[in-house]
């Protein structure tokens, strides 16, 4: 484990994700005179993978400006789906950040328990309550909530009870007959579509989804220990992107973007050990969700790419910032009124 680990000519994968971060120890960098040569645009293009970190924020979000003729509906309607019974705070955190990253409206469907405790922390979402899981007017109430929105998001605080089952029936059936419509998949979501593909069911292409796995759930998915996941994280995620045909962000240290459809490979260096705890992938989810409905970047790796950047900058804004700065106790609804901050540079 060194203290400091000095490469040349160009930045190596393998020393900025996954195990790396414990290895490595501060990473020195010198292109021995080449960097002209190495910015070539026909040798970017050409390169494995790429590196974005917070100074890579503005190339995102400089273009990426607000009509003065906006309007809500012109900024994304954002359906949110989880928060099976006692499992109420994942979804809340998503809908937060949804509105945090700049969502036009955003709609929640959920246990009825959630209820007063979403709308007392955050007034500005809608939230439609979920009946029995087998009833014609769960089917019947999640179906119009699914034809309103521009943008789904499902998983935080799912279950893989009833609720989550028939939630992920519906939205599967509707995201194969909508292909263009953005979908995000997240933590039970994910072991839902394991289990689909446990049990020999083909899962469908859905070339606007984005999956957002850890290592466990990446094991599963790829029906493989996590040991294998991290030995190689980028063909991991190469391999975890072709199982929907959309994006994947394979989350950890130095989290992994790979875009099936623009076969784009992409290292975000930015994020810190106190993003450990959870509910951090529930904000992932939500800022994510919030940005895709406004229908700022032309192509799903950027948005991808620019959705983890912002949260991961987040995160490091809030333990920069916070008094006493530390990881330790860093908790995830701490970093979301940093999200704003990251979107409006």
């Amino acid at each position: 484990m060194a203290d400091h680990t000095a490469t040349f000519i160009c930045l190596k994968p393998g020393l900025l994700t996954g195990a790396a971060r414990r290895y490595v120890g501060q990473l020195h960098y010198n292109t021995l005179g080449l960097s002209q040569w190495m910015l070539d645009p026909t040798r970017i293009e050409a390169a494995v993978c790429h590196r974005i970190s917070a100074a890579s924020l503005p190339l995102y979000f400089n273009t990426a400006t607000r009509s003065p003729c906006a309007h809500k509906g012109s900024n994304g309607r954002v359906l949110l789906i989880g928060g099976e019974v006692g499992y109420g705070g994942a979804i809340l955190m998503s809908a937060e950040a949804a509105l945090a990253a700049g969502a036009g409206l955003v709609r929640v469907f959920t246990q009825g328990e959630h209820v007063t405790p979403l709308l007392v922390r955050t007034p500005e979402v809608m939230v439609t309550t979920a009946p029995e899981a087998t009833s014609e007017a769960f089917s019947d109430r999640l179906q119009e909530a699914l034809s309103w929105c521009s943008v789904l998001a499902v998983g935080p605080g799912l279950g893989q009870g009833a609720f989550g089952r028939e939630t992920m029936k519906a939205v599967l059936h509707h995201a194969s007959v909508n292909p263009t419509k953005m979908v995000v998949f997240d933590a039970d979501a994910l072991n839902l579509l394991a289990t689909l593909q446990a049990e020999g069911t083909s899962l469908p292409t859905l070339p606007s989804s984005i999956i957002t796995p850890h290592p466990g759930e990446a094991a599963r998915l790829l029906e493989c220990s996590v040991k294998k996941v991290e030995r190689d994280r980028l063909q991991s995620a190469q391999k975890l992107s072709a199982l929907l045909g959309g994006a994947c962000i394979l989350k950890g240290p130095g989290s992994i973007v790979h875009s099936q459809p623009d076969k784009k490979m992409t290292i975000v260096d930015a994020g810190n050990a106190g993003m450990a705890t959870g509910g951090m992938g529930d904000v992932l989810t939500g800022v994510i969700a919030g940005l895709a409905g406004q229908s700022l970047f032309p192509t799903l790796d950027t948005l991808t790419c620019a959705g983890t950047l912002v949260h991961s900058t987040a995160a490091d804004m809030a333990v920069e910032t916070a008094e006493g700065a530390g990881t330790r106790g860093l908790r995830a609804t701490e970093i979301i009124p940093y999200v704003k901050h990251c979107t409006n540079l």
